[in-house]
């Protein structure tokens, strides 16, 4: 039986684990010239990368919070206070706890106004901070300045980082890290320092700031953990484990604390993305990781539309590998004949242990697109990954007399070549996939000053925009119609202009190229003061579009047989067919040629573009059978088909190698006898004593009813009834298909039924949804549909609501504001 005085010593032993260099250190005198060098190479490597993003714009979320900021400026600077006991900004789509954030964003409001300088100055200041408190943890843990110069400045140049760097919002990771690795390394100082309190008791500071900053600073103590392990003179697994827990139990009882402050502040334990938001990110983990490459793309940091076509740099960082990897089997050769090959391996398995705890909590949501979207998520957990490829290629220090003068010599000289040689690759290719960020903040600028140039020349007309610029090259620019619409309102502009633009934009989340033609047809028709224009990225102005208005059923064929494969297309003859007219596009052929996986290619010219471009072009998958087939294009549901003006040729092609079809005919026609109609009927009152209002964004404000509904469904052969689907809250149609027109019903809805008794056609029908426990946004469509209850054709243009749980007799309607409005897409970077 252990005695206490054992169990004593054994509890100074924890507490004094990890070894620290003596006082006398050079190291630690000050900050010797040797450090100031260091610190000044991080920072000039830093302003090398990322210098030009102090001219960028405001981009996507930030835009969610320029309105939360200007209202706590107008006197209500209990908004911040709130953040403490609520959901971040108590915004729609996510539940997240970060109050750190908006308070660091309303000290740059009130230095910087709307002047986006600041916030970028303010992102640079805490991504160069994370480097250099990375740099003072990995020379203290390993006693190395190398290894904590190089770990810092690899740290400073990662090619993930433009994302955190360059995107205000973003800055919850660079904010989180920065404290992060500051509670690190001011807990290394402590150690073996009782009288140092100051040190201490700044890295709890610190780490509470890091939660108040994002979730992900939840793994430090996971972290100081899994050092004190590795690190602890103990022998032995079990002491190793106790001097771990007892050493950092203060961290632990920080963690606790938060956990129940953040689920009573949430009312969950869990938080992130919720509706369809978060179903798209509940996929396979497995397949977010390494089926898409997202792992890969770790090592392989190169935005796909930065680093496209013959680029040669894949190439060059693959053959720089290659060359470290036999300057890593040089050095442990080194490691083996100096009797350190343990210790080196120990070496290894800290910032190894420490990547994989700094990952979990986002293996949620990590995926890694092929243009490095999503590479925020990654952002903390690259601060072990750079300290890792410091220590396989950091050059030897004191080893012993067996390694040898030349082979040390050899090896040293081959490690700092091959780091250098990485730090420059990195830093040219981190400079390039920041472009995008440099680029989109432009647009978006320049977006604001286009419109409103047009809207002053407008006159009294309002302008129907088909499609704002969702992304450039993987950067965020702007989401959704509420972040436009902040956009072109005070403080950003001098006059609110956001009334008079209509949007056609997912609500939150989706595909950007969908539209919705029935709303867009309704606000161009005659008596309505709209005109339709159009965004254009590559001359970054607004142009107008001239759209004429299909009046009824038109059918236009294409017969005769034509052999298709990847080296001979189909060409139409000049068509001259107006986008709005045309709905489907049916497709019959025979696959001659099966093959895996192909697809069949619409592409289309117009009058004043005669080139068959990227821009201009749809897919839709064949089946693998010679059988005829048809497939059918879904055309007027798309921006880049409508805001085409006029269809002058269309092409079908085959771009998977080894596939060839026989085309049999062509039909283009509208949708009248496939797609049900369905429209709100607009300031009319339903049962409830509400008038449905549509807002700019095309949401329909109705109340706990919805209705009253126009429909019909008679002209769709073989139609029996019609019905009804309403997606949950916060959910949307498309997230799960990936289209708006669909032949099947939804897999998951939260209310389905027959509309109206039954009827083929109704002015006045409603539904009085009984799952509606929580105000939010859902979305609603209807189907025509056989005696058999069985879909028949297409879904209907779906409706965008905000709809109420039913209300008390005598309680006033939700408060319709903007700032409902603007929260829809959420806070969360």
């Amino acid at each position: 039986m252990t005695s206490v005085n054992e169990n004593k010593a054994h509890s100074c032993a924890c507490e004094t684990a990890v070894e620290v260099e003596p006082a006398g250190n050079p190291e630690h005198a000050g900050w010797p010239l040797a450090t100031i060098f260091a610190v000044t190479v991080i920072v000039a490597l830093n302003l090398a990368c990322y210098y030009r993003s102090l001219s960028g714009y405001f981009l996507a979320d930030d835009f969610i919070h320029i309105p939360f900021l200007a209202e706590v400026f107008r006197g209500h600077p209990e908004l911040l206070l709130k953040n403490f006991t609520s959901n971040w900004m108590q915004t729609e789509g996510t539940q997240f706890y970060r109050p750190l954030i908006s308070i660091t964003l309303a000290i740059d409001y009130a230095f910087w106004h709307v002047n986006a300088l600041g916030y970028h100055l303010t992102n640079l200041i805490y991504q160069t901070a994370a480097s250099i408190f990375l740099f003072l943890l990995s020379r203290r843990i390993y006693k190395s300045f190398a290894i904590g110069f190089f770990a810092g400045a690899l740290f400073a140049v990662f090619p993930l980082h433009p994302e955190v760097a360059s995107w205000v919002i973003a800055r919850v990771d660079g904010v989180a890290t920065a404290f992060y690795l500051a509670a690190f390394w001011l807990f290394l100082r402590c150690e073996r320092a009782p009288q140092n309190l100051w040190s201490r008791r700044l890295s709890y500071i610190c780490f509470t700031l890091s939660l108040l900053s994002k979730e992900t600073a939840i793994t430090l103590p996971a972290a100081l953990a899994a050092y004190v392990f590795f690190f602890a003179p103990a022998s032995g697994l079990k002491n190793r484990l106790r001097c771990a827990i007892v050493t950092t139990r203060y961290y632990w009882l920080l963690l606790v604390v938060y956990l129940i402050v953040r689920t009573a502040s949430l009312g969950t334990f869990t938080g992130g993305y919720k509706g369809s938001i978060g179903a798209g990110l509940s996929q396979s983990f497995m397949h977010r990781v390494f089926g898409d490459g997202s792992a890969l793309r770790v090592l392989y940091p190169l935005n796909a539309d930065v680093f496209a076509g013959g680029d040669k740099t894949k190439r060059y960082l693959r053959l720089l590998y290659e060359i470290g990897a036999g300057v890593v089997l040089l050095r442990t050769i080194a490691c083996a004949r100096g009797g350190r090959i343990a210790t080196w391996l120990r070496d290894l398995a800290f910032p190894l242990a420490w990547f994989v705890i700094a990952m979990v909590p986002a293996y949620q949501v990590f995926n890694l697109t092929n243009t490095l979207q999503g590479s925020r998520f990654i952002y903390m957990a690259t601060a072990p990954l750079c300290l890792l490829f410091a220590i396989l290629l950091a050059p030897l220090g004191a080893v012993s007399q067996k390694v040898g003068a030349k082979l040390k010599w050899t090896t040293n000289s081959a490690c700092v070549l091959a780091l250098l040689v990485l730090i420059a690759l990195f830093g040219v290719i981190a400079w390039r996939n920041n472009d995008p960020w440099v680029q989109a903040g432009i647009g978006v600028r320049a977006l604001k000053e286009s419109m409103e140039r047009e809207l002053s020349a407008a006159g009294q007309r309002h302008i129907a925009l088909l499609n704002l610029p969702q992304r450039y090259r993987g950067a965020h620019m702007l989401y959704n119609g509420a972040m436009f619409s902040i956009l072109m309102s005070p403080p950003l502009c001098s006059a609110d202009y956001s009334h008079r633009i209509a949007t056609f934009e997912p609500v939150m989340f989706g595909e950007s190229d969908l539209l919705n033609t029935t709303r867009l047809k309704r606000l161009l028709s005659p008596g309505e003061k709209y005109l339709a224009y159009r965004w254009e990225q590559t001359d970054q102005k607004a142009e107008p579009v001239n759209l004429t208005l299909s009046t009824g059923a038109i059918h236009q064929s294409i017969s005769g047989q034509h052999d298709i494969d990847d080296k001979h297309p189909f060409v139409s003859q000049s068509l001259s067919i107006a986008p709005l007219s045309v709905d489907l596009a049916e497709v019959n052929l025979t696959v001659t040629n099966p093959v895996k996986d192909a697809v069949l290619m619409l592409q289309w010219t117009t009058p004043y573009d005669s080139s068959f471009s990227n821009d201009r072009t749809l897919y839709l998958p064949l089946k693998q059978t010679t059988a005829p087939q048809a497939v059918t294009f879904s055309l007027s549901d798309r921006k880049r088909w409508v805001a085409s003006e006029l269809i002058d040729k269309i092409k079908l092609s085959l771009p998977a190698k080894g596939s060839a079809v026989r085309l049999l005919s062509v039909v283009a026609e509208s949708g009248e006898r496939q797609i049900p109609a369905l429209a709100l009927q607009l300031a009319e009152r339903n049962s409830a004593g509400d008038s449905p209002h549509e807002d700019e964004f095309g949401v329909t404000w109705s109340g706990s009813v919805i209705g009253p509904i126009a429909f019909d469904v008679s002209k769709i052969p073989a139609a029996s009834s019609a019905i009804y689907e309403l997606t949950k809250r916060d959910c949307w149609f498309d997230h799960y298909s990936g289209v708006s027109r669909e032949r099947q019903l939804a897999p998951e809805v939260l209310e389905r039924g027959k509309l109206a008794d039954g009827k083929l056609s109704s002015a006045d029908a409603e539904v009085k949804p009984h799952g509606i426990s929580q105000a939010g946004y859902y979305e609603f469509r209807i189907f025509a549909a056989d005696k058999n209850g069985k879909p028949i054709g297409y879904c209907s243009d779906p409706i965008n609501l905000w709809l109420e749980p039913p209300r008390k007799s005598g309680v006033k309607p939700a408060n319709r504001g903007a700032k409902q409005t603007a929260d829809r897409r959420g806070a969360g970077a």
